[in-house]
């Protein structure tokens, strides 16, 4: 645990000092020019080459290994990863990240039942209410924000969960 909680200390401060760039940076300097391994074609859709597909289907491996070992980790990788590699906006990194987790939340269940564990459904339905609802509350606060403050509330909530592991943990 305490080596996620480095790994997520190090992502949150990525993320608040790439919002912090990204205000000096031109807006109409292009990832081309950023030297990234993933470029965007003119009309900004994302190029997948071999390089680029490489690079963001290690990221999500490392991601799924996260995920497995810890039960987290999605979208403490995902959303940073899609950010700085794939040249996408916060919103549409957090979209983006929601759609993985579910997959691999549906597979996931999926493969447990299959190997005949039960699951508390109780527990279950209950946090997954809890999770629509802030999903929703969440969904219409991010469309109001700016994507450098929702880059750096992101990088706050990393940190403090990151806090809250070690405290958890050794406290």
């Amino acid at each position: 645990m305490a080596s996620f909680s480095l790994l997520m200390f190090i992502i949150a401060v990525k993320m608040w000092t790439a919002s912090i760039a990204n205000e000096h940076r031109p807006p109409e300097k292009s990832i081309e020019e950023s030297g990234a391994v993933c470029s965007r074609s003119a009309d900004g859709k994302l190029c997948i080459t071999s390089p680029c597909a490489l690079l963001l289907g290690s990221i999500g491996f490392g991601a799924g290994v996260l995920a497995g070992m810890f039960g987290v980790g999605g979208g403490f990788i995902i959303v940073p990863a899609l950010v700085s590699f794939a040249s996408m906006g916060m919103q549409k990194a957090i979209g983006t990240s929601l759609l993985v987790i579910t997959i691999v939340g549906v597979s996931g269940t999926a493969s447990q039942l299959l190997a005949g564990r039960v699951l508390p459904l109780q527990v279950t339905l209950v946090f997954t209410l809890g999770s629509l609802v802030g999903l929703l509350l969440g969904t219409k606060l991010s469309t109001r924000l700016h994507g450098k403050t929702l880059q750096r509330l992101f990088a706050v909530a990393i940190l403090l969960v990151a806090i809250f592991v070690v405290v958890r943990s050794y406290g």
